[in-house]
């Protein structure tokens, strides 16, 4: 559509001139935020925002791995700033295969951080990513699982949860929990 800002099409229906523009952009938003960093960032949404532009202009492994680590010295519970640093361990950007799930185990064990919760987070941030999450990748389904558990004793009333936990525990396999968690009382189809 003429005119349209933003949008949800398929990147093969980007105009050569609107990838043109979509970079320019990108590379004055790192700019700004490199201008940004001498003056002491405070906030670790600066680093989980710089993430996602550093990965778009196509700055290195290490740097994204500096930014994780930056934003992480500021708040270790911002589970956002892991499932950035998943997405980019993935093959299609920076990352070889089982590095992402290597990157996931580590994450829960980081002092202070989220612990079980940041597999959970990173498991369904993936789910978005693969048609058959488990056999695409070596995530497991028991760690997964124990970070949904953990989640839920934090926000028991959470239905977007719950419909997450379901659905992800279905895809694994998982009818028992995932009938529990969605209240199911029901027999299975045959």
């Amino acid at each position: 559509m003429p005119g349209r800002r933003g949008g949800s099409d398929w990147a093969y229906t980007v105009t050569d001139d609107g990838w043109k523009l979509f970079r320019e952009r990108l590379a004055k938003s790192a700019d700004i935020l490199k201008e940004a960093r001498p003056l002491g960032v405070k906030d670790p949404h600066y680093w989980r925002v710089y993430q996602t532009i550093a990965l778009g202009v196509g700055e290195s492994k290490p740097l994204l791995e500096e930014m994780f680590k930056q934003g992480i010295a500021l708040e270790p519970q911002y589970w956002s700033l892991y499932t950035a640093r998943a997405w980019s361990l993935l093959p299609r950007w920076y990352g070889q295969p089982g590095e992402m799930e290597e990157f996931a185990e580590k994450a829960t064990h980081i002092p202070g951080g989220p612990g079980p919760e940041v597999y959970a987070r990173i498991v369904e941030m993936m789910n978005s990513a693969h048609k058959s999450l488990y056999a695409e990748t070596k995530l497991q389904w028991p760690k997964a699982k124990e970070g949904f558990e953990a989640m839920l004793k934090k926000y028991p009333k959470s239905t977007q949860l719950m419909s997450i936990y379901a659905q992800l525990a279905a895809r694994a396999g998982d009818t028992t929990t995932s009938r529990q968690i969605a209240g199911a009382d029901w027999e299975s189809p045959r």
